[in-house]
């Protein structure tokens, strides 16, 4: 009881004793009062406990808190501090021993981003572009290479992307002639949602290796960037042969 009552005691002190310091001239007799009232409980509660041990074991109670207080907070500190290091370590141990695989992905993010910084779209087919232009940006296509006007076409591009999402061209067999008189470094990308194929049996066998497809949103980006990187080795691989 008397451990009791000494952490009863300190509460009421610092509940009196807890309004802030820039009001405490105004307040002094308020917190007197609310000691006094919380003391006199105690002492009815008490029985007659003794004062002096009270605030003795009162001053032991909150001296063995923060003790246990502070502890805890180093313990998690350091517990914290170890997690990391060693989250860390094995980071590191882990690049260490897949160095090669890491460069790779490295190298692989970085073809990426200059694929699409700096490769070229001719962008046929229907009106509605929304969901590959949508897709595009999100992936961080440059819009200055997007061709998307006939005009345009006279320019140099490294890839036809043929929009057919809701399957309502009815002119594939043009497009397939198109595509059959074009270089061997473009490639053809075929995007529809509705199981309306494209007329691969109308091209050469050379240009129908150089056909994708994507038949949902989500193989959209995949297949696409896919294609950019075979345009890429095709590209080089042409230009090592004509030197």
């Amino acid at each position: 009881m008397k451990i009791y009552h000494a952490v009863l005691f300190w509460g009421i002190f610092c509940l009196a004793f807890s309004t802030c310091p820039s009001k405490a001239n105004a307040n002094d007799s308020l917190r007197i009062t609310k000691l006094e009232e919380g003391l006199s409980k105690l002492k009815e509660s008490s029985g007659g406990t003794n004062w002096n041990d009270l605030i003795g074991n009162g001053v032991i109670a909150l001296v063995g808190i923060s003790i246990v207080g502070g502890l805890f907070r180093y313990f998690a500190a350091e517990t914290k501090k170890r997690l990391t290091e060693n989250f860390e370590e094995r980071v590191i141990k882990v690049i260490n021993e897949k160095k090669e695989l890491v460069d790779l992905m490295i190298n692989r993010v970085d073809t990426d981003q200059r694929l699409l910084k700096t490769k070229r779209i001719f962008l046929k087919g229907e009106e509605n572009n929304e969901l590959i232009k949508k897709v595009l940006k999100n992936v961080g296509f440059n819009f200055q290479n997007l061709i998307t006007t006939v005009d345009d076409t006279k320019q140099e591009y490294d890839l036809i992307l043929i929009n057919n999402e809701h399957g309502t061209l009815e002119n594939l067999s043009e497009i397939a002639e198109q595509v059959n008189r074009l270089p061997d470094k473009v490639l053809v990308f075929y995007f529809n949602t509705t199981n309306r194929r494209f007329p691969s049996e109308s091209l050469s066998a050379e240009k129908a290796d150089k056909v994708n497809f994507a038949t949902n949103a989500a193989q959209l980006y995949g297949n696409l960037l896919n294609t950019l990187r075979y345009q890429d080795h095709i590209k080089k691989a042409s230009i090592r042969k004509n030197y």
